[in-house]
């Protein structure tokens, strides 16, 4: 077989030998690949079409809040929300903050994205890996940045905090996620976030405080009325 300068071997070359050699003929006829006249047909490869890019909008949860727009705010990064109004939008700050007039007189000057939501927004049931949040390190009463490292499953997860420490197993009510609008992946009815089981315990605990209370107070209303009945003998 002839090759031409470069040692490759030509497309005539090989016609030539795809004529002297009846089987391999035959094979590359049924494939298509040679054509009435004995020559190679040429073979198209498809190239593979570009994929365009798909540029995911931020959900409307992050869209930059406006002069004058009614929110709820975490005060002071606590658990609680409270009503008022952005006041200021403080331009050039890395961190994406507001100040916000609070309807009972207070005032913060500089509130994380994070601690505001809308007005009927609420956080998420679920949290995704690489998410943004805070979270009471320890179960602590303060909050603090980081984001969701693992997905523990079962309402848990591991937190890895800005400052460097990391915490395994955070319950999803000590956590504080961006609020969207409420969804079928959003908590019901504009709930805030899933309580924590101390939250639920405290809960549980004043409940059955109350109930103590009460049953007291019906058996001293009780004596009293049986005294008064016997003194009324």
């Amino acid at each position: 077989v002839q090759r031409d300068a470069t040692g490759k071997v030509g497309a005539e070359a090989l016609t030539a030998l795809f004529a002297q050699t009846g089987s391999l003929g035959d094979d590359l006829k049924k494939l298509g690949l040679l054509g009435p006249d004995g020559r190679l047909v040429p073979v198209v490869v498809k190239q593979e079409e570009e994929q365009e890019e798909v540029v995911v909008a931020d959900p409307p949860a992050k869209i930059a809040l406006e002069v004058g727009e009614v929110v709820e705010a975490r005060y002071g990064g606590g658990p609680d929300w409270h009503q008022g109004k952005v006041a200021t939008v403080n331009d050039g700050d890395d961190e994406g903050t507001y100040a916000v007039a609070y309807d009972d007189g207070d005032y913060e000057p500089k509130v994380k994205r994070l601690r505001l939501r809308r007005v009927g927004e609420v956080e998420p049931e679920a949290l995704e890996k690489g998410q943004r949040c805070e979270a009471r390190h320890g179960g602590g009463t303060a909050a603090y940045d980081g984001q969701i490292s693992k997905v523990v499953g079962g309402g848990l997860y591991d937190v890895a905090y800005d400052d460097g420490d990391f915490e395994e197993g955070v319950e999803r009510g000590l956590i504080y996620a961006q609020c969207g609008p409420s969804s079928a992946g959003g908590a019901a009815g504009g709930a805030q976030r899933p309580k924590s089981a101390k939250e639920i315990e405290a809960e549980e605990e004043a409940a059955r405080l109350e109930a103590e209370a009460k049953a007291r107070e019906v058996r001293r209303n009780s004596v009293k009325e049986a005294e008064a009945a016997e003194a009324a003998k």
